[in-house]
């Protein structure tokens, strides 16, 4: 699953003002340390050393997405949307607390290719690695746009979807806020909350208890903001309900 999934079709720009000051993970080596390692334990951030084979690693990420093992290994952080490259976010970086004498094999590796901030885990990033929460469209080199791409109450505004439409080719939609009336409404709403749901890449509120773009990403549906992972199941069994009810429409056809 693509983290571009969880946002129901919509994916998200950038981020990070140059006047804003730096995320708190790349000036605190604890706070980057303990970041990073949610990202390895829920989203499979690695692999540990990308010059190795790692076949097993790939493989298993390969049948979670759905594709094949050459396609996985192309799908990185140094082209997810989630990579922030800015050049506010670099000097964040390169001024940042790099740990001093203290041992990180993971940051020891200098094949894991070049940093980055991970926006979906906030946390500094190797290029050449990877996690389950991987959206296409990056890195994000440039900074903030004057007109905002996310909607805050979740999804992407107009302005983003005409922006990545424009920018991407692709053929973003708005999500199916109304009654899943036409069996393409059925397909479409379905398999947003069955694919996002049944096994959510993350938690439903952040560590101040609000609640994450993931959680908001159902708002951008119609579908009330899930809070905890029984609210989400049942917005994936709703999922599953109505892609019963679009292939029963087919039958009939």
């Amino acid at each position: 699953m693509k983290f571009s999934d969880i946002l129901g079709e919509q994916q998200i720009s950038v981020r990070v003002k140059a006047t804003e000051p730096c995320p708190k993970a790349t000036q605190d080596i604890a706070v980057n340390l303990a970041n990073r390692g949610k990202a390895i334990k829920t989203a499979m951030y690695g692999p540990l050393n990308p010059s190795e084979a790692n076949t097993e690693y790939w493989e298993k990420l390969a049948k979670e997405w759905d594709v094949n093992t050459a396609s996985a290994k192309k799908q990185l952080c140094g082209n997810c949307s989630l990579f922030i490259q800015t050049p506010s976010m670099k000097d964040c970086i390169s001024k940042g607390v790099t740990g001093g004498d203290r041992k990180d094999e993971w940051d020891a590796i200098d094949k894991a290719g070049e940093l980055g901030y991970c926006e979906a885990f906030d946390f500094k990033c190797a290029s050449k690695r990877t996690c389950r929460a991987w959206v296409t469209g990056g890195p994000i080199l440039k900074e903030k746009s004057a007109k905002p791409l996310r909607d805050p109450k979740g999804g992407l505004t107009a302005a983003g979807r005409a922006h990545f439409n424009r920018t991407e080719g692709s053929n973003l939609k708005p999500g199916v806020k109304g009654p899943a009336d036409t069996p393409e409404k059925m397909r479409r709403k379905g398999s947003f909350l069955t694919r996002f749901f049944t096994n959510p890449s993350g938690p439903m509120k952040d560590e101040k208890g609000r609640p994450t773009r993931l959680a908001l990403s159902a708002a951008a549906w119609g579908e009330p903001v899930p809070q905890d992972r029984e609210s989400a199941a049942r917005l994936a069994e709703k999922g599953r309900n109505l892609l019963k009810r679009y292939e029963n429409s087919k039958k009939k056809d």
